[in-house]
């Protein structure tokens, strides 16, 4: 897991862009520590979720932080559980609600 902690490619400890990135293209390519729900422990599986959760959040809030609400949305996309997904993705829109109206005017 070391790859993807920001302590591993930075001296920002909250700088999560590099690690979601890794994560999920790895992910992607099936480089995972399983390939299906079969051949994996229950932990194994939890751990996963939660190194991508950790990560997603992380670097969410670093684009928002950063005005790039936007962008934030599309990084919480990629959570797995409907429900936190859409409850976070809610709560990005409605703390940057005000840029809409800015934006569309």
């Amino acid at each position: 897991w070391d790859l993807v902690e920001p302590k591993g490619y930075c001296s920002f400890s909250m700088d999560y862009s590099t690690g979601w990135f890794v994560f999920t293209l790895l992910s992607a390519l099936l480089q995972r520590p399983y390939h299906t729900q079969e051949t994996i422990t229950d932990a194994e599986h939890e751990a996963y979720e939660n190194k991508l959760y950790q990560l997603s959040i992380g670097f969410a809030n670093q684009l928002e932080m950063s005005g790039m609400y936007q962008w934030a949305v599309y990084v919480l996309q990629h959570l797995p559980d409907t429900k936190l997904r859409n409850q976070a993705i809610q709560r990005v829109l409605n703390r940057n609600a005000n840029l809409f109206t800015e934006q569309s005017a």
